[in-house]
């Protein structure tokens, strides 16, 4: 699955790229956050509340209830963890390469809560308010 997900991530590519381009032109490197969430139309249909705050967005997963339903019917034993960890996970590991943004996911919680973070830019924040 893990192997899958690089493959499928790779199909946003071309926007990823123009993407990293900008970044580097600009510095803005919180962009490559808008470009994972708010230009891709399954983050945004997918994802009900999100919580953003400089260099971070916050949101629920949003596979548990549906996921719920299908083991409950025998048809699979997928967990909302492992949809984190081996599709969530290595798909942000390949954009972030792409666009030259070091981005971090949070490890699982089990309350389904994911942070995206890019810790360059959370730091330079933390300075800024300390200064």
């Amino acid at each position: 699955l893990e192997e899958v997900a690089r493959a499928d991530a790779m199909t946003q590519f071309p926007m990823l790229k123009r993407v990293g381009q900008v970044i580097q032109m600009n510095g803005k490197k919180e962009l490559a956050l808008v470009a994972i969430t708010d230009q891709t139309t399954c983050f945004f249909q997918l994802v009900g509340k999100v919580d953003r705050s400089p260099g971070m967005v916050t949101y629920r997963a949003p596979y548990g209830h549906v996921l719920e339903q299908t083991r409950r019917m025998g048809m699979h034993d997928l967990t909302e963890k492992e949809i984190h960890e081996q599709w969530t996970i290595p798909h942000i590991e390949v954009w972030s390469e792409v666009m030259g943004v070091e981005m971090v996911v949070s490890d699982w919680q089990e309350d389904g809560m994911v942070t995206i973070s890019v810790p360059e830019v959370v730091e330079a924040v933390a300075q800024n308010a300390l200064n």
